[in-house]
């Protein structure tokens, strides 16, 4: 699985040979692939980089349990970035372009030397949670039978999780992946986005960027923007200390918001259980607390925030 070529290179970037890497990740992954002998796929990249950080203790990239098995969408940004900018190859096996010095100790030993199904089989058989929204049954494969037991128990695990709830949860402070495992981690599969302007310099919180990550996951995604707070409002009452008084004016204001507060009602008795996602981290601080409050109030819904 790769993101669409819009999503994985900077658009507003011009195109040009060997522009200088800015961060560690990049880095990272250069200095990894110039240590795979012969080249390598995009899927199995992505899954040695997944062994190689768990077998190490690193965290240089976080994954989800994508159809594709373990996938971190920050790596696969970084990969088209260093395609787009002329250190790697476009086709595969990915492969380096030109010779780079050393910018980046990878211990080579501790990469494993299993590649395609073989690969594959290996990591779900330790890491069944990454196998979830993996096809196990494909015809064309042979997977052994206790990966695909372990497997359907973690499923069946998850599942248990069933009392119809509505949370909420901001983005501040970690990373895409991490948000979404949390809502895989709770059975959450129905996302509301409830801000005004589902835009986020953040990577991976942008609506077009969500969209994609939520299809790769089975994760339903929903934008009401109409429950946001107006941007004119918001900067009439931006700091802290003003929060009190925005969120009065916002809370008075859901009564005239009724027919998209039935429609979280319905989706919530449709899906079972929702989260209505914002930016802030603490609950307290942000809009999506006051619409929470008023659905347990008024709709007579269980809540919580994670």
């Amino acid at each position: 699985m790769t993101l669409t070529d819009s999503t994985t290179c900077p658009p507003d970037l011009p195109v040009g040979p060997l522009k200088k890497i800015s961060t560690k990740l990049q880095m990272f992954l250069l200095a990894f692939i110039n240590n795979l002998s012969g080249g390598v796929s995009s899927i199995d990249l992505q899954n040695l980089v997944f062994l190689y950080e768990n077998k190490l203790n690193l965290n240089y990239f976080e994954f989800l349990p994508c159809k594709s098995g373990p996938f971190s969408f920050q790596l696969d940004y970084d990969l088209g970035w260093l395609v787009k900018f002329g250190y790697l190859t476009a086709e595969e096996p990915i492969v380096p372009t030109t010779s780079v010095g050393p910018i980046f100790p990878i211990d080579q030993a501790q990469i494993d030397p299993l590649r395609n199904d073989l690969l594959a089989e290996k990591l779900f058989n330790l890491y069944p949670y990454y196998a979830i929204n993996f096809d196990l049954n494909n015809q064309n494969k042979n997977y052994n039978n206790s990966i695909i037991e372990n497997v359907s128990n973690y499923k069946f695990n998850l599942s248990k999780q069933s009392d119809q709830i509505m949370f909420s949860f901001g983005y501040e402070g970690i990373t895409v992946e991490s948000f979404f495992n949390t809502l895989l981690l709770n059975n959450i599969y129905t996302l509301c986005d409830v801000r005004k302007n589902a835009f986020s310099y953040k990577f991976g919180f942008s609506k077009s960027i969500l969209k994609t990550i939520t299809g790769a996951i089975g994760v339903k995604y929903i934008h009401i923007p109409e429950l946001g707070i107006d941007t004119a409002l918001r900067k009439l009452y931006s700091s802290p200390s003003d929060y009190g008084k925005l969120f009065e004016i916002y809370k008075e204001s859901l009564s005239a918001k009724t027919a998209y507060l039935d429609k979280l009602s319905e989706y919530l008795k449709s899906e079972n259980r929702l989260v209505l996602m914002c930016m802030e981290k603490n609950p307290k601080d942000c809009h999506r607390t006051i619409i929470l409050n008023y659905m347990a109030e008024n709709y007579n819904i269980v809540v919580n925030s994670l």
